[in-house]
């Protein structure tokens, strides 16, 4: 019966606080339709290259932003359920099972490792936490669950009790620090350190109780080192070992003693001073500036009241991770309200301040006011939609509030929440009232200008019967009123009623705002973009980069000296510089376009903006004060083979496969689906393409020519700003063979060698034809020789029988002769011998 109570006064506390607490946070959900392959997701963590991780019911998952990556047994996990998970100081990623026994498994260069497990008879018994630190460059594992610690060291597994009453034998969370592991129990809080159970912390909660649920370190070696403790019932911490109570607004259910296996608590701090906990039926957060706790349930925006796990990332995103997925909030700096929050309706008109604090917030048809946290409504009877429509509230210096509602008139609203309604007669459509520096209340409407006197509506005749359609009215400094309008920006003053003229033309004649900033500047809100007044005339803004040619509704200025503008595409939210961010339903805002007169900075310094879609309150204290700029992974280059080539490494593509695909992520989470990326191919693209996460894998170049490149890549938030380029290796696309150096060495070599060959053939077929006429000539030479020899040797033969003949012929020649020349040498000899003394007879005788 006593469980029953307590459950019952639970649920009725969640109620009121869902009354109270109406609010909703920009939420982004993921789920089995996101790529998760469960909605069972049991924690969430980051690790050192910002992947985000899921443990879940049905294995491990990452997500980079653009997609889930599903581990499981066919990726070298053991199948079981999933607790925990967590990057320790070394980079080493550790996944815990849910039950003791089963195998702890760590992600190291892109491949799972198991440990030694224990044995169930040992184990049998859920874990609730887990630390990892290290002792001679070995680690160390602490694991906490329902029976005691379990330490893993040296490849051994030991148990210890951290009570002896198994009531109280329970760790909720175990966090590791210098070596040490702090233990939070339901005995209290400890220190474990070489196989000791320190409990000196613990004497310290006596008054607050003992059951610790979650315990978190804040600052760590700095003289602010904290060490935060949370409990059902209060929120503290140690400091310089003594111990404050930080609250105690808000309960937490105690879930161990119902069901010790769905005792999933959490603390975690971000850089801006929140702290976020809870447990698997409730969360909440609280800034340690205000104290001020809020929930964060479904009717804030998440997708359930309690948490399985709470992590905030490096960016301070928060993520929770539960039984119907993960649910993501980047932006805490807006609150939104609509008409499930208690708003009459979700279009905001008007705002405008109540006396007390409160807000009263103007609709086509009533009027939402918020006080202490609770909304309540009134409507306009017998109204149609649009013809009661509150077009400008305004306060004041009374403290009353005052209502243009169009069709219906002016109205004052009064204690009661009962409306006192002025008559103007025929057609009298208040659309404007304001109440200038001297007291004077002015009422705009579709034609005239009014005043009210005596609580007398007047029409004022000094506007020498110039129609306005009256859209706002706001004071001058310099005395008078500047009236906005469709027809212009007009200057009124007891004595001159002038129109401002435009530097170009009409462009700037429809006019929503006017506003003259701190430092002096007159501005002007037109349907052609924000404007300046410089020397009496209106000039389209354009300093620093900055020129707005959205239509401007409403401009304010807050105390850090941003200003808001209002506009069809959300707010502008600029420095006043050089530096713009857009907020629009992608990144906080409740809606798409916002209303000329619901624009407003309140006495606690939080800007309120009306839209078509509800109502966002803008509270500095939670804002980013930069937008973090995206970290740029290169991933890999797929080939049209469907080879994958690392990305941050020289890679090599064939010829043929020279159609690729490149991947490469922006890592951030602020709002990953707006993240916007320039990239280029550094050697084919002339100039930077830009696409945004949608188009993330359509990057592809066909056809590439064979050469050198390199990819570029830069990233950038929405509203952020663009982070340093990162470059690829370099990619070279391999030419074809016949297009190689070397094969054209090759091809001049074998050519030359053809050439070479082919003048060497040539070469000696003229040495071979020169050589067979040589030898032909030879061949006819020796034919003619041996001819020649023939009919020599015949002319021998002819003449050796010439010869043989002669001598014969000669011999009888000579033996014929041989007496008549005897007596003829006989006669030569006398004659020789005798002629000189022979007488001239004889002589003639001789």
């Amino acid at each position: 019966m006593r469980i029953y109570t307590k459950y019952f006064i639970l649920i009725l506390s969640f109620l009121l606080i869902r009354n109270v607490y109406s609010q909703q946070y920009f939420t982004k959900s993921y789920t089995i339709e996101n790529g998760l392959p469960t909605r069972y997701v049991h924690d969430v963590n980051q690790d050192s290259s910002g992947l985000m991780w899921f443990a879940t019911y049905s294995g491990v998952s990452s997500f980079d932003g653009f997609s889930f990556k599903n581990y499981d047994s066919t990726s070298g996990l053991p199948e079981q359920n999933y607790r925990k998970l967590k990057c320790d100081e070394k980079g080493v990623f550790w996944v815990i099972p849910f039950y003791a026994y089963g195998t702890i498994v760590y992600y190291e260069n892109n491949v799972w490792n198991k440990l030694k497990s224990l044995r169930r008879e040992e184990a049998d018994c859920d874990i609730s936490s887990f630390g990892v630190t290290y002792k001679d460059g070995k680690p160390v594992i602490c694991i906490g669950s329902s029976r005691g610690l379990y330490i893993y060291q040296n490849d051994e597994w030991k148990h210890y009790n951290v009570s002896d009453d198994i009531t109280l034998n329970r760790v909720s969370c175990v966090t590791a620090k210098n070596g040490k592991f702090y233990i939070s129990t339901g005995a209290g809080i400890c220190i474990f350190d070489n196989g000791k159970l320190d409990w000196s912390l613990n004497e310290k909660l006596k008054l607050y109780g003992k059951n610790i649920l979650a315990i978190e370190f804040e600052q760590t070696g700095t003289p602010e080192e904290k060490l935060w403790l949370l409990s059902s019932k209060w929120l503290g911490y140690f400091r310089n070992n003594r111990f404050e109570i930080f609250t105690d607004k808000f309960h937490l259910p105690n879930i161990p003693e119902y069901n010790y296996t769905y005792n999933y608590t959490s603390l975690c701090l971000d850089k801006k001073g929140n702290i976020f906990f809870g447990n698997g039926w409730a969360k909440y957060f609280t800034n340690k500036s205000t104290r001020e706790v809020m929930p964060l349930f479904v009717n804030n925006g998440l997708s359930s009241d309690g948490a399985t796990a709470i992590f905030i990332d490096r960016e301070s995103n928060v993520w929770f991770s539960d039984t119907r997925g993960v649910d993501k909030i980047s932006n805490l700096s807006f609150v939104n309200y609509f008409e499930i929050s208690g708003l009459l309706e979700n279009e905001v008109t008007a705002v405008c301040e109540l006396k007390d604090g409160g807000y009263v917030f103007g609709h086509n048809n009533g009027l939402s006011i918020l006080e202490n946290n609770k909304f309540r409504r009134i409507y306009f009877s017998g109204m149609k939609y649009n013809s009661a429509r509150v077009l400008d509230l305004m306060k004041d210096d009374k403290g009353n509030i005052w209502i243009a509602a169009n069709e219906l008139g002016l109205g004052r609203l009064q204690a009661d929440d009962k409306i006192k309604w002025y008559a103007g007669g025929k057609d009298f459509n208040v659309s404007a009232i304001h109440q200038d520096r001297s007291g004077k209340i002015w009422i705009g409407t579709n034609k005239r200008l009014y005043y009210l006197k005596n609580d007398k509506i007047i029409e004022y005749e000094n506007t020498a019967g110039i129609s306005i359609s009256h859209r706002k009215i706001f004071s001058s400094d310099k005395g008078g009123i500047y009236i906005a309008g469709r027809s212009g920006l007009w200057y009124l003053t007891e004595k001159e009623f002038i129109k401002l003229p435009s530097a170009d033309g009409t462009k700037s004649d429809n006019i929503f705002a006017y506003y003259k900033s701190k430092d002096g500047t007159e501005f002007a809100g037109t349907g052609n973009g924000l404007y300046v007044i410089e020397n009496g005339q209106l000039v389209k803004y354009n300093k620093n980069g900055i020129c707005i040619n959205n239509p401007v509704y409403f401009i304010l200025q807050d105390k850090e000296n941003n200003f808001w503008l209002g506009s069809n595409e959300g707010v502008f939210k600029w420095d006043g510089k050089n530096k713009i961010e857009n907020y629009n339903i992608n990144n906080g805002l409740a809606g798409r376009e916002t209303n000329r007169s619901a624009g407003i900075l309140d006495s606690k310094g939080m800007v309120w903006i009306g839209t078509d879609l509800g109502l966002s309150c803008y509270k500095p204290e939670f804002n980013n004060k930069e937008i973090p700029k995206p970290e740029v992974k290169l991933l890999y280059i797929e080939d049209s083979k469907g080879v994958r080539h690392p990305l941050n490494e020289n890679s090599s593509v064939n010829y043929d496969a020279n159609s690729m695909s490149f991947h490469f992520r922006g890592i951030s989470f602020v709002n990953e689906n707006l993240i916007t990326y320039k990239y280029k191919l550094e050697g084919y693209d002339d100039s930077w393409q830009e696409i945004n996460q949608s188009m993330l894998d359509k990057v592809r170049y066909v056809s590439v020519n064979p050469g050198n490149y390199q990819l570029l890549v830069m990233a950038k938030n929405f509203s952020g700003e663009w982070s340093e380029v990162v470059k690829s290796g370099t990619i070279s696309v391999k030419s074809p063979v016949y297009k190689t150096w070397w094969f054209y060495l090759i091809i001049i070599a074998v050519s030359g060698s053809m050439v070479f060959a082919f003048i060497k053939i040539r070469i000696q077929r003229a040495q071979n034809m020169k050589l067979e006429n040589e030898i032909s000539e030879r061949k006819l030479i020796e034919q003619e020789r041996k001819k020649a020899e023939e009919v020599l040797k015949k002319y021998a033969e002819d003449l050796k029988l010439l010869n043989a003949s002669k001598d014969k012929f000669f011999s009888i020649v000579a033996h014929d002769l041989k007496n008549p020349f005897q007596g003829l040498l006989g006669f030569s000899e006398i004659l020789q011998n005798d002629y000189d003394i022979s007488t001239e007879k004889e002589k003639k005788e001789l």
